[in-house]
């Protein structure tokens, strides 16, 4: 009924995050990526995202 999104924030595991960027990136269904700016803003690029 809502939105599928995923969270990454820097308290996450390393695995937890691999599996937030592996479902954003694999499932068509996934339309939103939250993340804060510190675990995020580095190193990571998202060229799967568009609009």
């Amino acid at each position: 009924s809502g939105v599928k999104c995923v969270l990454l924030v820097g308290s996450m595991s390393i695995n937890a995050r691999d599996d937030a960027i592996r479902t954003f990136t694999d499932d068509p269904e996934c339309r939103v990526f939250l993340m804060s700016l510190k675990a995020g803003g580095v190193a990571l690029n998202l060229t799967v995202a568009s609009n």
